[in-house]
Parts: structure tokens; sequence; C-alpha cells
């Protein structure tokens, strides 16, 4: 473990080694699912955050040379996990830089989507499908560097997007990202970062 926040490795890789360790003298395969259910948005954190952290305990495993533990993950496919044993939903990795990515990260004039901070009165951040219809949006947000939120956004028929309320004044700096999902698909999207000033 050797990427990440310093407090949280220090905090957690005994943990991990212990766990590694104890599963390595196992006289048999071991599958180990790291972030059950990472891409479901109760966990409020992105695909970067969470690639991270597999490839640290990946990491871990490959240094205590445990051999027989394959690494593994499921995606939660909500709300339209219908199938839990649907084939791509559960895979094994060995490479942890071939680390899973749930979905591709649209970017440019490419993307799907149009998003924005639209300030104001009444300032939002806002989200509209390009297309399609999304079952949810979560935003994550910073303001000038501050701490992160991470909420739902709610969906504004009448202009015809997902919002979710900020406190911001003029001159802040706002970063966020967007994870969605479209109806169509069992899995999310997250974008990249954008960052506005109002």
């Amino acid at each position: 473990m050797t990427a990440g926040s310093p407090n949280l490795i220090s905090q957690y890789r005994a943990e991990v080694d212990e766990m590694v360790t104890r599963l390595k003298g196992y006289d048999r395969p071991v599958h180990l699912r790291i972030g059950y259910e990472f891409d479901g948005p109760w966990n409020c954190c992105g695909a970067d955050f969470y690639k991270q952290a597999f490839a640290c305990v990946k990491g871990r495993i490959d240094a205590l040379g445990a051999a027989n533990v394959a690494t593994v993950w499921q995606s939660a496919a909500w709300p339209l996990n219908t199938d839990t044993d649907h084939p791509e939903w559960n895979h094994v990795v060995t490479d942890p830089t071939n680390s899973p990515t749930p979905a591709p990260t649209p970017t440019g004039s490419q993307a799907p989507y149009t998003q924005g901070v639209a300030a104001g009165s009444s300032p939002v951040v806002w989200f509209r499908p390009n297309g399609f219809t999304a079952s949810f949006v979560t935003v994550h947000l910073t303001v000038n560097g501050g701490a992160q939120g991470n909420y739902f956004l709610s969906r504004n028929a009448a202009q015809g997007r997902w919002e979710q309320p900020v406190s911001v004044r003029s001159g802040d700096r706002v970063s966020h990202w967007f994870d969605y999902q479209p109806t169509t698909q069992t899995y999310q999207v997250s974008t990249p970062v954008f960052t506005a000033t109002v």
C-alpha cells in the first residue's frame, strides 16, 4: 500500500496484511472480493478511488506472495440487478494495472450530457442527459478545496435536468464530478472532474 492517504494507509495496512497472510495460509484457492457493489451510489466514491483501493490491496497480495489469492469484484448493477449470476457483473482480476473500470468515461464534445453550475439567488450544480434517461445522478463536489460533499441530484422536469442546490458565493471555485446510470444499462458511469468559478 504505497499510494493514497498516508493516514489511511498506516491505519489499515496491518489489517490488510493480516488478512492476506491468513488467506495465503489456506490450502486452497481464494477469491477475494474487493469493494463489494463498488458502483452502487450508496457508496459515494468514484471509479478512481475504487481503482486505487483495489490496486493497493492487490499490491499487498503480490508483495506477501499470496499466489493462491485471486482478486474479484462485483458490480451493484443497481437498480436493474435482477440476475446476480450475469457473467459480466463478476470478474477475476489478477493484474492491478488492469483494474476494472465499470464504464467508459465520456470526455469532450462526445460526452452524452451537458453539465454546469448555475449561479444566482438559488445556485445549483446541474446535469442534463443527452439522448438517454438516467435512473439516478449523484454529484461529488468541493467548494474552494474544502471537504467533499456527495449528493443525489433531484430531477427538475421543467428544466429537463438533474439539480443539487449548493451554497456558494460569487468567486467561489466548485470542483465536481457526476456518477449517473442510464436506464438501459446495469452500471453507473463516472464523468471527468469539472471546475467552475461562480
